[in-house]
């Protein structure tokens, strides 16, 4: 596959297009830069975006080519690329100091934030990143709950560690049946004995009710997305069931909001659907572009993370959770100020996103429906995937067996001629950098796109 698309007109064109991104991409090669946006495995992209500057909702490449963004830093940048209020945060914090591994300012200020407008946020520790935030969220709920099993569902994605690695990304081997999945290591280097302590479930499926409760003796916690963007559908009445099934399972619900923290309202999917779990994972938006993250739960549980006082008593009972960087000063700030922000706009940034949002995706279907393209946009509001298939799947199995997954990753390429830059195998986000006349451009890039890869034989 990998030669027979290097030779297509669309690549050979972008490669003529983006030549200082190609050379550059070359030397960094040359000089042993691992990148996952330009070097990391599955992602591969066939010509390598390698900017020089990003601002608003745009992006400039080495070549001086000015791109549209729409990957916008896989879903931080709500604001656009260096807003204003963020940009005047992170200047004024670095004089006061960086990472410092004391309490300080804006650590206060940012939790104190989140915890007063999250529904199960009674308390909050910072992480890393959102991969560290759900990895913290897992050790919290064994440790409160003395068991080891948890429960993820087929399809969905809570980050990189062994832990969730499991049944996760799309193209992973499925196994077992649509009620009864088995789960599939998704990578190598993680340990075969995971597959005994990560359970898989089937997502908007009454079967997965029953699996909790044969198990929910040994189960800790239940983790997903409560709406996740790459998801076929949303069904919220099976959010709602399954919070009574955890609740009379004696099992803890996990919701990772990284992606849809602060992004559907500001108090996340749980206040929007008034649905609230036991503990919620945060990263992405909450960092203002800055990597942070956090777990945020009921006081008891997150208990186990707070010392007894003694040393030696907090060794047997309390979980080990430092990370040098989290929380730092810098981070804290930028997660502030976009925070703030939005909490102070609520009322026409989420309205707007959704407007923007369902104006760009609502186009794009009526002109595949209208012009015979076997094409889908999935997900919500301002997030959403994109997808090559005849009928609205059911669940992540159909979707997987009947997507044309290569016109799916070629159609980046595709937006890149049109002016637009789009990630070739993630979600993609709005932002309200995004001004009416962008969508317009989005919208006219989409049915060039689509109309240009008909003509060459991909549908």
């Amino acid at each position: 596959m990998l030669e027979e698309v290097k030779e297509l007109p669309i690549i050979q064109e972008l490669i003529v297009k983006q030549k200082k991104c190609m050379e550059a991409h070359a030397e960094r090669q040359k000089a042993g830069v691992i990148s996952w946006f330009t070097e990391g495995p599955r992602h591969s992209p066939f010509v390598p975006m390698i900017i020089k500057k990003a601002k608003g909702c745009r992006l400039v490449d080495l070549d001086g080519n000015e791109f549209i963004d729409i990957a916008m830093s896989y879903g931080p940048l709500i604001l656009g690329h260096g807003p204003d209020v963020v940009v005047k945060a992170v200047q004024e914090a670095v004089t006061l100091g960086t990472s410092v591994v004391v309490g300080h300012e804006f650590e206060y200020k940012l939790a104190k934030l989140i915890i007063d407008n999250v529904a199960c946020a009674e308390r909050l520790q910072f992480t890393n990143s959102g991969t560290e935030a759900t990895m913290q969220a897992i050790k919290i709920a064994r440790a409160f709950m003395g068991r080891e099993k948890i429960a993820k569902f087929e399809g969905g994605y809570h980050g990189t560690h062994p832990d969730v690695m499991v049944s996760s990304n799309l193209g992973t081997e499925r196994r077992g049946t649509k009620d009864r999945p088995e789960g599939v290591l998704d990578t190598p280097g993680i340990c075969k004995h995971i597959l005994n302590t990560t359970m898989v479930l089937p997502r908007d499926n009454e079967a997965a009710f029953n699996i909790i409760r044969e198990n929910a003796r040994d189960l800790a916690c239940v983790i997903l997305e409560p709406m996740g963007p790459g998801w076929p559908k949303l069904n919220i009445e099976f959010l709602r069931k399954l919070r009574q099934v955890t609740k009379e399972a004696n099992v803890l619900l996990i919701f990772d909001e990284v992606v849809t923290g602060f992004r559907t309202c500001f108090g996340g999917a749980q206040d929007r659907w008034d649905i609230v779990p036991d503990m919620t994972t945060f990263g992405k938006i909450m960092g203002g572009g800055l990597p942070l993250g956090a777990v945020v739960g009921r006081h008891d549980i997150m208990e186990v993370a707070v010392t007894t006082g003694d040393p030696r008593e907090d060794v047997n009972t309390k979980i080990h959770s430092v990370g040098t960087n989290a929380g730092n000063i810098v981070s804290c700030a930028a997660g502030y100020a976009q925070l703030n922000y939005l909490k102070e706009n609520q009322g026409t940034v989420y309205p707007y996103l959704r407007e923007q949002g369902g104006r760009l995706t609502g186009a794009v279907q009526e002109f595949a429906r209208k012009n015979n393209v076997p094409f889908r946009m999935m997900g919500f509001e301002s997030a959403f995937v994109s997808h090559f298939l005849e009928d609205d799947p059911e669940d992540m199995r159909q979707l997987e067996k009947n997507a044309n997954m290569v016109a799916g990753k070629l159609l980046s390429y595709y937006m890149r001629r049109h002016g637009v830059h789009m990630p070739d195998s993630h979600v993609v986000f709005l932002s309200i950098a995004h001004k009416p006349e962008d969508v317009d451009t989005l919208i006219g890039a989409f049915k060039a796109s689509l109309t240009d890869m008909r003509k060459d034989g991909f549908f």
